[in-house]
């Protein structure tokens, strides 16, 4: 079997890389969010860790087998914006890790702690693996019906306290909608603590370029000193570029970078700033066609 190689995020400006060879699994598997590396439900993390996948995803799925099924859930707590519109109560539940749901996962670690965020179903579920298992129970973070969510990338807001950026998008013909929100646990239960930004490309015909297209994404979410609550400022970068092909080559017409600053309201028990003209900017174009 290829021996496993990985890397751990010592500082808080990116999301571990899961092994890069795995051996092929006939059985259920988690997908790494980085190179689709596929892992054993049953296996660890990484190697400090002192629980497995399906250790972790029985917060949400108590009766998660070996095969990757279960048919029963504990619920999630839903954001404001999430599809159901509502918590997810306990019931009934059919999930297939290994023939139908797919889940992905992303780590991030600070000295001896590792932490440990996985989507399925819509829902996050987050936990400390290592050195001891904390879970922070699981949140319902899908906002988008035209697709599913995906990890962007996981960041340290202080000392224990790791956070994930979700996204949520769709491509409807010319058009993509993206909308990210950021999650962690707080007092140890997994809340959302800030949504944004909104971002909208599009495609065009145009005079002189086959074709003209808008493009907008997020490259970067970076922290600065923990304030005297423990919550890291953010600093979030989004690229917007106008793009025109010519013969089949793109070139770049402009491009500018747009930075949002985040900064923890300890009485609202989330994080307030962002890229506000931006988002109204994009709201008005979707709006518009």
């Amino acid at each position: 079997m290829p021996a496993r190689t990985g890397l751990a995020v010592l500082l808080a400006l990116a999301a571990w890389l899961a092994p890069a060879q795995a051996q092929a699994q006939d059985g259920p598997a988690v997908v790494s969010i980085r190179d689709g590396a596929r892992r054993p439900l049953d296996s660890r993390p990484s190697e400090r860790a002192v629980v497995t996948f399906r250790d972790i995803l029985r917060e949400l799925y108590p009766d998660l087998g070996p095969d990757g099924r279960a048919s029963r859930t504990l619920g999630a707590r839903a954001v404001p914006d999430a599809v159901a519109g509502e918590d997810t109560p306990p019931g009934p539940a059919e999930i297939d890790l290994a023939d139908g749901e797919p889940a992905s996962w992303a780590m991030i670690s600070e000295g001896e702690r590792d932490h440990v965020a996985i989507l399925v179903a819509g829902a996050l579920v987050m936990a400390q693996v290592a050195p001891e298992y904390r879970p922070a129970g699981a949140l319902l973070v899908q906002t988008d019906r035209g697709g599913p969510p995906s990890i962007a990338q996981m960041v340290l807001l202080g000392e224990g306290r790791a956070a994930v950026a979700v996204m949520n998008g769709h491509q409807d013909g010319a058009e993509s909608f993206a909308q990210y929100l950021i999650a962690t646990p707080v007092e140890d239960r997994l809340q959302q603590v800030f949504q944004g930004p909104t971002l909208y490309s599009v495609q065009r015909d145009a005079r002189g370029c086959e074709p003209w297209r808008l493009e907008e994404r997020m490259t970067s979410l970076t922290t600065r000193e923990p304030s005297r609550e423990g919550y890291a400022e953010l600093v979030m970068a989004v690229r917007e570029a106008r793009i025109c092909t010519q013969r089949g080559r793109p070139r770049t017409l402009n491009a500018l970078i747009h930075y949002g600053r985040l900064r923890w309201d300890p009485a609202q028990a989330r994080y307030l700033g962002g890229l506000d003209a931006l988002d109204r900017r994009n709201q008005r174009l979707m709006g518009g066609g």
